[in-house]
């Protein structure tokens, strides 16, 4: 094959491995990764296209070598910024072939292993964090950047901070941070705590929620005395319903302990939907029950079936925090609290692509390359930045 890259340091830092099983197969795949990864790829198959764009499949012709008078039919896949798979006849002599071209082409060789051990660290964690997405919603998120797009804005921070454009630095860092709550619940899921006193509802709002029979419902006070969490989505985001003991003097030493288990909670959710009985109204309970939670709350008035409720109870300055009139047997006002849960966690919800940091490590190192960059000290920041990369060299010059 003519028309290859040297053999230069550059191409030497692309590496290329036979990643499924070494015996005769139906289809053997071949990944490449690196700085000159695509263009290796361009030049060893015949492509009708003027660019390979990331997550498009393509079909292709492989020249196995000049002696051959028929060629190769190869499917490609660009899988991120500077990784692409070739997908061929699963033959140990077709794979072998293909892998000694794409060498030849300036590839170094690796094992399946060392493919793995030597992949973007951000992909890597991508790749676990979706397999254990619970969501079609989180999983596409976690997929972009999966296909590159965080390692993109990494580089780009990265450019900026070499040319110590600090201003612009700060601009990209704040935006990276934006997504932070957002980005580390994908494969976590948003706790949503439901409190207040007993027989106000909450096992009853779990069975609403959910649509099923969860939570064992008995109309004396004090049924719940632990704790029961759920998993469930909602909007299509993952999150866990933690049905509380009914907080108020307790009676014996197991309910005071149940109670303690609920407060607790209060203080790990994302958000708390704090229950008031509709004829009963808001008490000492309900405004202890508000001091402890977090910012997200809303409050519920249940049984409104029964009788009007009693806004008159609650003090002036919360009437300003979201609230939703519910029966939760017969199912008013459920779609209501839904969707004001859906709005207090998920407020934005970012455009397909952006690129959004999942785990707590890539956040921590963001935040602390902002407080470097507010600090003048760009080389501060660059060095926290590049350790989160994909690689020393940056993805962005070979994007054809």
């Amino acid at each position: 094959m003519s028309g290859h890259p040297s053999n230069s340091a550059e191409a030497s830092d692309t590496i290329a491995a036979l990643i499924t099983a070494p015996l005769p197969a139906g289809i053997a795949t071949i990944g490449i990764r690196g700085p000159t990864a695509v263009s290796i790829v361009r030049s060893c198959v015949q492509i009708n296209t003027s660019q390979l764009q990331t997550g498009r499949i393509y079909y292709g012709r492989w020249l196995l070598d000049s002696s051959q008078p028929t060629a190769e039919q190869v499917v490609v896949c660009r899988t991120g910024p500077a990784e692409v798979e070739i997908h061929c006849h699963g033959g140990p002599a077709i794979s072998r072939r293909v892998l000694l071209g794409l060498i030849h082409a300036g590839c170094r060789s690796v094992s399946a292993s060392q493919w793995s051990t030597e992949a973007c660290p951000i992909r890597r964690a991508a790749e676990s964090d979706l397999l254990a997405s619970t969501t079609d919603r989180a999983a596409a998120v976690l997929l972009d950047q999966l296909n590159g797009s965080l390692s993109v804005a990494l580089d780009r921070l990265v450019a900026a901070l070499r040319s110590n454009l600090l201003p612009q630095a700060d601009s990209m860092l704040t935006e990276l941070l934006k997504w932070a709550d957002f980005g580390l619940h994908l494969s976590r899921p948003w706790r949503i705590v439901l409190a207040g006193p007993p027989n106000v509802g909450k096992s009853s709002l779990t069975n609403a929620i959910l649509g099923s029979q969860r939570a064992i419902v008995h109309e004396q006070p004090g049924t719940t005395r632990d704790w029961t969490e759920t998993l469930t989505a909602i909007d299509g985001w993952p999150v866990s319903i933690t049905d509380t003991a009914g907080i108020r003097l307790a009676k014996d030493e197991i309910e005071r302990q149940g109670i303690e288990l609920a407060t607790a909670q209060l203080q790990r959710a994302d958000l708390v939907v704090i229950m008031v009985d509709a004829q009963v109204g808001w008490t000492e309970v309900h405004a202890r029950l508000l001091q402890q939670a977090p910012r997200r709350r809303i409050i519920a008035w249940n049984k409104c079936d029964l009788m009007e409720a009693n806004y008159d109870s609650l003090p002036s300055d919360l009437k300003l925090v979201p609230s939703v009139r519910l029966s939760c047997v017969n199912g008013i006002g459920i779609e209501s609290l839904i969707r004001l849960i859906a709005e207090g966690l998920v407020p934005e919800i970012p455009q397909p692509g952006v690129a959004i940091a999942f785990r707590e490590s890539q956040v921590r190192q963001l935040r602390l390359a902002l407080r470097a960059v507010h600090d003048q000290s760009p080389e501060v920041a660059l060095s926290g930045i590049q350790s989160l990369r994909c690689g020393p060299t940056q993805y962005g010059d070979d994007q054809h």
